[in-house]
């Protein structure tokens, strides 16, 4: 045994991935249950790596200020400091209380960080990194420091338990299919650490079966409790209405807008029948003028009917005297500006209507995985979730979704050209009159009345 882990012996079901790293495995995804040990096994790992490899080492957690908390301060059960347990003093050349950072006197460094603040870690050269909770990180960060990681022939190893089918569990899937991955679940059968006492009052305390599943269980299918519409996303995608949309010529195109300044702008595509709502497209960009996105509406080869923009876009713009829906009429593109409305209102709207809604898998993917992962801000002081929306880059396109809801429930009559092929109720079809029909995920129309 090392020195470095002189204080510490690994559990039986942790030394798989010990064995596995140790004997050349760069990269490792594992989704073991809650109090499983995996910060204190991964920091350990990372130490006895730390001694055969010079070079730097990094432990993430979601937040920077987690790490602290959770880990530079974090004691085992018998009170044992997590860093005195990994880094004995007698291999540290210096400690550096500011940054979580550790000097060993063979060279190497460990550091705690937080995938909060990432871009402060472009300019570093890690050998090794521990991405904690990563199904709560922000996957930005792997995909920044990736690059450097490759270069260095590093060590990447990403532990948490679900958070529904998120990046995390994307990850999972992957490495399961992909032989230079070493992928593990434990579930508390799995472990057998925890009492059926001590789980049935851990399932008494969350007071509720799914949370439950999937923290000791490791279950990706109960979604994710922060998340405002990723249980809805996942049920559409079982229901297979994330497929295959085709843009029907014969319909008209809405479209729903965010509008950003210095951060992205996003635009959704749909077609609306008198049953469901068809989504075609998703569009998004950052840094460019709407005569940008003017072009790319202009490049796709859809009619249009409404282009729902936020209750921000009338506001003049001082630079200019102009606002953005006058902008945009110049451009040719007449908006429709949706009235104001309450974030948890808008929220609820989204809510109601995304079950009516059918996706196009491939043009709408960048959007489904951000409205999928819209959720909660956490208040990591006092470990709870906030009734109010994390502000990220995933905000963008449930922004822009939430300006269509809102504007879908609006009573304002809708003015709109009609193309002269439309149709719009499909029994007026002479197909549907032939007895051709229409599937459900076409029109929202099933054989004998309507959903």
């Amino acid at each position: 045994m090392s020195a470095s882990a002189s204080l510490w012996v690994p559990r039986h079901y942790q030394q798989p991935v010990l064995h596995a790293v140790a004997n050349g495995t760069r990269f490792a995804c594992l989704a073991w249950h809650r109090r499983a040990g995996k910060d204190l096994a991964m920091i350990h790992l990372a130490a006895h790596h730390a001694q055969r490899r010079v070079g730097l080492h990094l432990h993430m957690a979601p937040l920077a200020n987690q790490s602290r908390r959770a880990y530079w301060l974090g004691r085992t059960k018998d009170g044992v400091s997590f860093m005195d347990s990994a880094f004995p003093r007698a291999i540290r050349k210096a400690t550096h209380e500011a940054d979580m950072r550790i000097e060993l006197k063979n060279g190497s460094i460990f550091q705690l960080a937080g995938s909060d603040n990432y871009e402060s870690l472009l300019s570093t050269n890690p050998v090794w990194i521990t991405f904690s909770e990563y199904a709560l990180s922000d996957p930005r960060a792997w995909q920044y420091l990736s690059p450097i990681l490759m270069e260095n022939d590093g060590v990447a190893v990403f532990i948490s338990t679900p958070r529904g089918r998120n990046h995390f569990y994307k990850l999972m899937q992957a490495a399961k299919e992909d032989p230079a991955w070493f992928a593990q679940t434990l579930t508390v059968d799995d472990t057998g650490v925890m009492s059926a006492e001590a789980l049935d009052m851990a399932r008494k305390i969350l007071a509720d079966e799914g949370l439950f599943r999937q923290e000791y269980y490791c279950s990706f299918e109960a979604g994710d409790a922060a998340t405002y519409y990723g249980g809805i996303i996942d049920k559409l995608e079982d229901d297979g209405k994330i497929t295959h949309i085709p843009h029907d010529p014969k319909m008209l195109t809405d479209t729903a807008w965010d509008l950003g300044m210095d951060d992205q702008t996003g635009i959704w595509f749909l077609q609306k029948s008198p049953f469901d709502y068809r989504v075609i497209d998703y569009y998004a960009s950052s840094g460019a003028g709407l005569d940008h996105y003017a072009q790319i509406l202009k490049e796709r080869p859809y009619t249009y009917g409404n282009h729902y923009l936020p209750h921000d876009a009338e506001v003049k713009e001082l630079g200019t005297g102009r606002s953005r829906v006058e902008v945009l009429g110049s451009l040719g593109i007449r908006a429709n500006v949706a009235r104001r409305q309450g974030v948890a209102d808008g929220i609820q709207a989204v809510r109601t209507i995304l079950p009516k809604c059918a996706f196009d898998k491939e043009k709408c993917a960048e959007g489904l995985d951000h409205l999928r992962q819209y959720r909660r801000a956490y208040n990591p002081e006092a470990g709870t979730y906030s009734q109010h929306p994390l502000h990220d880059e995933h905000s963008h396109a449930a922004d822009a979704f939430r300006t269509f809801a809102t504007a879908s429930r609006d009573p304002r009559p809708d003015d709109r050209p009609i193309p002269t092929q439309a149709i719009l109720d499909p029994r007026d079809d002479p197909d549907f009159q032939a007895g051709l029909g229409y599937s459900p995920l076409e029109f929202g129309f099933q054989q004998g009345g309507y959903l």
